[in-house]
């Protein structure tokens, strides 16, 4: 088995691209921004209905259609990255590196299914199709051309993402059930955790782009429904998948031995005389570091980025209201 073929794709840019993540960006936003600027439609012109009384707000729609696949495709390669060194550290703690490669591929030939899926659902829920006109003549065929493009195109980009977010967030999942655990160098799995916290970023900061909708200082909760509602359970799946078998593996090789050295502190002579008295004190002050050893596979820095992340999206929303309120108190007075 092998890897998809967007994978492979991204593993050769990596390999022959000295910026890959930023040249991954410019090949996808620059041609689509392109495109919605050359045909007038970032923003429309006072007698394009029902638009024109209010341009920025498909200008901020159209920005959002340029912008979000190119930052999730950087974010594709900036993953695939980041999983080719976890994968090397996994090799390392576990016995068979070929049903590893095989967990890793498993799956990710059907990505065009969670491609197709994604741009249903951009025909079917994100497209208010009574605005749009496909008649050449019509003044709004080219907003509407784009629009149709635009949500199939940003729908597809998060389709493929979040397919492959899956896919290799169950293949660690499995491969957490397999891995030597080394209670006393616990950094080893940081990679699991690392993977978890990309995915976690990736998501947040989506979210975070959809303020670009109320550029026009108008916010539309119909416009972030539909986020929200792929957004937050990819999140509650994506996220935990990764970390969840190794961490109780961790879990309860820690509690085997806490029990084991329970055992032994139980049977130790409570004597006072020096060779009873290091012994106990040597148990009591190695149960004393077992017990304070973390479950999860990863460290301070990862927990403190996680705790980081959670803050971006109500943080761009927040700064999107504050401006509104501002420029609102600024024109009036």
């Amino acid at each position: 088995m092998q890897a998809s073929l967007p994978v492979r794709l991204a593993e050769s840019l990596i390999d022959s691209v000295s910026y890959p993540v930023l040249t991954t960006g410019c090949v996808f936003f620059v041609p689509v921004m392109f495109l919605f600027i050359a045909s007038g439609s970032i923003y429309p012109a006072p007698d394009i209905q029902p638009w024109g009384d209010n341009p920025l707000e498909i200008t901020g729609v159209f920005l959002l259609i340029a912008i979000l696949p190119a930052y999730l495709m950087m974010c594709f390669v900036a993953s695939t990255r980041q999983l080719n060194n976890t994968h090397a550290a996994i090799s390392r703690l576990i016995d068979d590196v070929d049903e590893q490669e095989r967990i890793r591929a498993r799956g990710a030939g059907y990505w065009p299914l969670g491609v197709l899926l994604a741009a249903i659902f951009a025909l079917g829920f994100n497209i208010t199709w009574s605005t749009l006109s496909f008649n050449f003549a019509d003044p709004r065929f080219a907003i509407s051309a784009c629009m149709v493009f635009g949500q199939v195109y940003l729908w597809a980009a998060v389709g493929l993402i979040v397919f492959h977010a899956i896919q290799q967030s169950m293949g660690l999942n499995q491969l957490g059930k397999q891995v030597r655990i080394d209670l006393y160098r616990l950094d080893d799995l940081n990679g699991f955790g690392r993977s978890s916290l990309n995915s976690f970023l990736m998501l947040v900061g989506a979210l975070a782009l959809t303020t670009l909708q109320s550029i026009d200082q108008t916010f539309r909760w119909e416009n972030y429904a539909n986020a929200f509602v792929v957004a937050i359970p990819a999140i509650f799946l994506i996220v935990p998948l990764p970390i969840w078998a190794i961490h109780l593996r961790i879990g309860d090789q820690k509690n085997a031995l806490m029990a084991k050295l329970d055992e032994e502190i139980a049977q130790t002579s409570r004597a006072l005389e020096t060779e009873a008295l290091n012994r106990m004190n040597a148990l009591l002050l190695r149960r004393e570091q077992i017990h304070k050893l973390r479950t999860w596979p990863m460290d301070l820095s990862i927990v403190t980025r996680f705790l980081l992340y959670v803050f971006i999206p109500p943080l761009a929303w927040a700064g999107t209201a504050l401006m509104e309120v501002f420029l609102d108190n600024y024109l009036i007075g």
